[in-house]
């Protein structure tokens, strides 16, 4: 079943958003170098495809890779610019001879999406009562739009996990709403907007109603022990069992070992379940993050090697590679960085980065860039523990390639020789020392 089973219309008119008297600038610094938009009425030699102009097809693709820009390096720029084009995209909206097409449905909820990521709450707030007074049937209709849905939880219902660690006000706004979803997605057998159902309960501190709805869906509870799984009952998701661990972890304030001992039970109960690379890459950066909830870094360290543990025991028992994942590497870099355990950090390396020795020409510069980053620190500990055989074996075993082999043989050779000079300069130190307390020998 789609999102919507009613027709879409398109219109022949979309005003035109360059050649106009007022330009707006929408200057991003990476990936995107900096274009204008601006609105005028379109003339007749504007091209049209698929009812849609060529002009406003350029925006709304601009506007789709603008919401994927990773990171933001000049956020209080980019909220103005995003504020000046919402006001003029509202006087299309708002013009009585709009009619609202699939394209604009779709770029809307994507203007909404980026204000929620810049906690804009109240211009997102405004964008969705727009969407509303044209249509109210995307929300509360027999045929719902799915984005439309998710943005009405989000925003008023109290769905935006990430605005749950903002110091901005976020309340529930509408507290019923997602009692009629509950029944609506059940009816239907939809199960779109799951993890915003779990999130909504769970800020309006209806937590009865979410063991019941988790219960109703797949015979589990946040705060119940095993359960016996009903025959062909189908396994949550790894984007419903992040969203039931984020909430245990916020219902315990750093909950890491609550939420664990959940994860624990869901596999035992669901042994054939897959959880892909998004589910530990949640895992790991919501558990090893001091801004999830944990107040310090000492316990974002333990949790993330806890978390780490949990995952190779996962694909151990299930007899699977582990996936290189960039995120994930990286934020067990930071962890084995600062707790100084080359135990846990060969342990990473060897489990995380074995496909690229079977795919030698095939690695990235980032990639490159990070396997560097655990082979020097596994030496500079090896080196520092002055054992030289483990030094020796690490090279010969794990280097990628000769190339690769020689830069850790010439890093070891600069950290060796820096530590001789080291010892010299100290030994010189306490001889010019002694000279001082005891007088020259002659």
């Amino acid at each position: 079943m789609l999102g919507r089973s009613r027709l879409v219309f398109c219109e022949n008119a979309i005003p035109n958003i360059r050649n106009a008297k007022r330009i707006l600038p929408l200057a991003v610094k990476f990936p995107i170098a900096t274009r204008y938009y601006t609105t005028a009425p379109v003339s007749q030699s504007d091209l049209a495809i698929n009812g849609v102009t060529q002009k406003y097809a350029e925006f709304s693709t601009y506007l789709d890779e603008l919401s994927k820009v990773r990171p933001i390096y000049n956020k209080a720029n980019l909220i103005k610019n995003l504020d000046q084009i919402y006001a003029e995209y509202q006087k299309i909206l708002q013009n009585p001879d709009t009619r609202l097409n699939s394209l604009k449905l779709h770029d809307t909820n994507v203007t909404l999406s980026m204000f929620l990521k810049l906690h804009r709450l109240k211009r997102a707030h405004n964008v969705l009562t727009d969407l509303i007074h044209m249509d109210e049937s995307l929300v509360f209709g027999e045929s719902r739009d799915i984005d439309t849905v998710r943005s009405y939880l989000n925003v008023r219902c109290g769905a935006y996990v990430d605005m749950w660690y903002s110091e901005r006000s976020y309340i529930v706004i509408d507290n019923t709403y997602v009692f009629d979803l509950i029944e609506y997605s059940l009816k239907n057998g939809l199960s779109y907007w799951d993890s915003e159902i779990c999130y909504a309960l769970s800020k309006s501190n209806q937590l009865n109603l979410l063991n019941q709805f988790t219960m109703k869906k797949w015979n589990i509870s946040i705060n119940e022990s095993i359960i016996d799984v009903q025959q062909g009952m189908v396994p949550p998701s790894s984007e419903v069992i992040v969203t039931l661990m984020r909430i245990i972890r916020y219902i315990y304030k750093d909950g890491t070992e609550e939420a664990n001992r959940f994860l624990n039970n869901i596999t035992k109960q669901y042994p054939t379940m897959n959880l892909n690379i998004n589910f530990w890459r949640n895992l790991l950066l919501e558990g090893s993050s001091p801004l999830r909830g944990n107040t310090h870094f000492k316990t974002g360290n333990e949790n993330g090697l806890n978390n780490w543990r949990t995952m190779k025991e996962w694909y151990t028992m299930r007899n699977k590679q582990i996936p290189f994942d960039n995120s994930i590497t990286r934020e067990l870099y930071r962890v084995v960085e600062r707790t100084k355990k080359i135990k846990d950090c060969i342990d990473i390396y060897t489990n995380c980065f074995s496909e690229f020795y079977n795919q030698r020409n095939k690695i990235t510069k980032a990639e490159w860039s990070i396997i560097n980053k655990y082979q020097k620190f596994i030496l500079r500990r090896l080196i520092n523990k002055k054992n030289s055989k483990r030094t020796e074996d690490f090279i010969t075993q794990w280097s990628i390639d000769n190339e690769n082999e020689k830069m850790l043989r010439n890093f070891v050779n600069y950290l060796t020789l820096l530590k001789n000079k080291k010892k010299v300069t100290q030994k010189y130190d306490e001889m010019i020392e002694d000279d001082m307390i005891l007088g020259p020998l002659w």
